[in-house]
């Protein structure tokens, strides 16, 4: 999946491995029976959990740690990240990752350096035989090469942490789905600080009819290490409006949803509440 670009500069689908690459997912799979070999550019084993919540159609995915300081978790393993080789088994009973991200850049935009992963290593696990309810758990730990001044100087003080849980209840036209997440030198505030954060999000979903649905929750993350100055803190209510116009599948819809922040950004103002309206639509072979 890659951006189609018009610039003449640049190729006309762009599938670089630069910094600034538009490439959301390029990947070899193989598959054997419940066994599949991922290489490339994929989804985490670490999102595995945190794409439990990740189900608003326009906001959240927030407080889990799948996508730090505003990229898409890839250099850090959390969400897709690049140069990866992953190995997925499952059954009726569970399903299981296991993944190695190979040694990396990382360029953060927050910092004057680039850092260098020697590595990052993550696993999940999810077990599913316990009726209308699902849960599982990840770990996902990136080894830097070096923690520099220049990193040091924006609160990274040892390697990269994050741990989740999750759980889905779903009991015929209504289901919870929740995370706990607690991470270290992972997350940052506004000001590219970085923080050890504990987090959790909530989606609740009811069919209101085969055409209508509403959905709410929120993404709520706090600082929890003593050193940190700010001021910063996620602390969002979401309302999700839904109606299908397909096949009650609600692959087909249009939404109206709306975020309404109660934190604090890092030097204490406050957030604004956002809205967005949408229109989703599948073309079918």
């Amino acid at each position: 999946e890659a951006k189609v670009d018009w610039d003449k500069d640049t190729p006309f689908v762009n599938t670089s491995d630069t910094s600034d690459s538009p490439r959301r997912l390029s990947y070899l799979a193989l598959k054997y029976g419940n066994n599949s070999l991922m290489l490339g550019k994929y989804w985490s084993a670490y999102y595995d959990i945190a794409g439990l919540t990740d189900h608003y159609m326009a906001f959240g995915a927030q407080a889990s740690g799948a996508f730090n300081r505003g990229t898409d978790g890839g250099p850090s393993g959390t969400g897709r990240p690049d140069n990866m080789l992953q190995v997925r088994t499952g059954s009726e009973l569970y399903d299981a990752t296991l993944q190695v991200q190979f040694s990396h850049n990382s360029l953060m935009m927050d910092l004057n350096t680039t850092p260098e992963y020697t590595y990052t290593v993550g696993g999940s696990f999810i077990y599913k035989d316990w009726g209308d309810l699902k849960v599982g758990s990840s770990i996902s730990y990136g080894k830097f090469d070096e923690i520099t001044p220049d990193m040091r100087s924006v609160g990274i003080n040892g390697d990269d942490w994050s741990s989740i849980v999750g759980f889905v209840y779903k009991k015929d036209d209504f289901s919870i789905n929740t995370t706990f997440s607690y991470t270290k030198n992972h997350m940052t505030d506004d000001q590219g600080i970085y923080f050890d954060g504990i987090g959790t999000e909530l989606y609740l979903k009811y069919d209101i009819s085969d055409s209508l649905r509403i959905a709410g929750g929120g993404n709520w993350l706090l600082p929890k290490n003593s050193d940190y100055v700010g001021r910063y803190s996620i602390k969002d209510t979401i309302f999700s409006l839904q109606y299908t116009f397909g096949k009650n599948t609600f692959d087909d819809l249009v939404y109206v949803e709306i975020s309404h922040p109660n934190g604090r950004l890092a030097n204490g103002d406050k957030r604004e509440s956002s809205i967005a309206i949408g229109l989703r639509y599948l073309l079918d072979n």
